[in-house]
């Protein structure tokens, strides 16, 4: 039997009608398992009403003798035995589960976790905005304002400058504080550390300017004292108050709003939450993306406290009107790439810890498996095979889930992309693996048993071939 998971409570009610069982069983609030030599009768499972919220039926029953069915109130569900069903349903009306038995011999296994309809929280943050912002003056900025070059981008020559435009506009506008002690400061802690790592620590400040610096145990990543952090924290807000970025935040408020707008009107569709969450048997409270103007364009950085999953991230297309505040068009609305900013990164939430919980001796020894793969991984900054690994089941499970909401387009897309444009060759074992998984191993064995024996059963030769095809 699976570990139990821990799902939002539900109210249940489990109800024996005439039944003469004759079984051994285990129940929880999620989940519902027996064995039999003679079952007759009904049992009912109720699960309540509640439209915000999604129920992810899971079952496999092995009927030897007699005759055995479950049966649920919803039109699409079929009943099949000897078979893992994994079958989702809203609860816009009540869940009725009817397990029928007539001199039924056998078993089966039953979880109905229930989950919320979340959906993804678009925002800004002050303090990073003022933290990202210091980074781009203090490194950035004068490079940029100097650079004359240009590429090919989506089809058309670009200049840099244009690319950049909106983090050249703000910039435009501080350039008489290049010279400000705070921002040497600032510039120091830059120097011992890359400014996106201070993200989680500055988003969970109160917002600057503080008038005091409240007591707290220091951050030992990313200080070597308490004074050290002491000294940041200041800096940063003295910054604040020295350039008046309250005033900014203000003028800046119609960009700040159709930011926020580019990106809602460009979500995906948030059904993939769910298919997440079952599919790596965890959730999380919330998920969010910070969209931000100072970020440097086409960053971004995973950002997970607590069980808050979110991304900040800046423009991540080329901005197209900067000046007509009625028409503003900053490069927020990509619909492609919120995607991937939505599901590609989520899911590192997901699948990171438990590649961090394989042991070292299971992942060093297929480390000969990154030498083939290592020149196109490190030209897109995966430079360990760890990291590789990371990719890899994240890729996995993208597909997986978009074959799941019944998108085969947007899965071989994704697929064609990952394996033949960016070399990403062991995608096909892993989602193999996966599937057979999902569908045949679920009540045995976690997602993290998945992963340790995929990871132990990868093989180059397989990998070259499905990549050849």
């Amino acid at each position: 039997m699976r570990n139990p998971l821990t799902y939002l409570l539900l109210v249940l009610t489990v109800v024996s009608c005439g039944t003469s069982k004759n079984w051994e069983s285990e129940q929880d609030k999620n989940s519902f398992s027996a064995s039999f030599e003679e079952f007759n009768g009904n049992e009912k499972i109720e699960i309540e009403e509640d439209s915000n919220k999604v129920v992810y039926l899971s079952y496999l029953t092995e009927n030897k003798e007699g005759d055995f069915s479950i049966k649920i109130n919803r039109d699409d569900f079929k009943y099949e035995n000897s078979k893992i069903v994994h079958f989702k349903t809203d609860l816009k009306k009540p869940l009725q589960m009817r397990i029928k038995g007539s001199s039924a011999q056998g078993k089966f296994q039953i979880e109905y976790p229930v989950y919320d309809k979340k959906k993804i929280k678009v925002q800004y943050n002050a303090n990073f905005e003022l933290l990202s912002l210091a980074y781009f003056l203090s490194n950035m900025y004068e490079d940029l304002k100097a650079n004359n070059n240009s590429f090919n981008y989506d089809g058309k020559e670009v200049s840099v400058k244009n690319l950049f435009a909106l983090n050249l506009k703000i910039g435009n506008r501080f350039e008489n504080h290049l010279d400000s002690e705070n921002l040497k400061i600032l510039n120091e802690f830059f120097e011992k550390h890359w400014y996106l790592e201070y993200t989680n620590f500055v988003m969970l400040l109160p917002e600057f300017p503080h008038t005091e610096i409240s007591k707290r145990s220091y951050s030992q990543e990313l200080f070597k004292s308490e004074q050290g952090e002491t000294r940041f924290i200041v800096a940063l807000n003295n910054f604040q108050k020295e350039i008046r970025f309250d005033e900014f935040l203000e003028e800046y408020a119609t960009f700040y709003n159709n930011m926020i707008e580019e990106v809602e009107t460009n979500l995906p569709n948030e059904a993939f939450i769910a298919e997440m969450e079952h599919l790596y048997g965890k959730e999380a409270h919330a998920y969010f993306l910070n969209a931000s103007l100072t970020m440097p364009f086409s960053q971004g950085y995973a950002i997970s406290r607590e069980d808050n999953i979110g991304y900040v991230f800046g423009a991540l297309s080329l901005p197209t009107e900067l000046e007509d505040l009625n028409n503003l068009s900053l490069g927020y609305a990509n619909s492609k790439q919120l995607r991937n900013l939505s599901v590609h990164e989520f899911g590192h939430s997901f699948v990171n810890p438990v590649i961090d919980q394989v042991g070292d001796s299971v992942i060093n020894k297929k480390d000969f498996l990154f030498e083939p793969i290592q020149q196109e991984m490190s030209d897109q900054g995966y430079t360990t095979w760890k990291i590789a690994l990371y990719e890899h089941f994240v890729r996995a499970g993208e597909i997986f889930i978009a074959r799941q909401l019944g998108d085969q387009n947007t899965a071989d897309k994704l697929s064609k992309d990952y394996i033949q444009n960016r070399h990403f060759i062991y995608l096909n074992q892993i989602i193999a693996s996966l599937e057979n998984w999902y569908n045949n191993e679920y009540f045995t064995k976690t997602y993290e048993d998945f992963v340790i024996e995929t990871i132990a059963n990868l093989s180059l030769e397989p990998a070259i071939a499905g990549n050849n095809r």
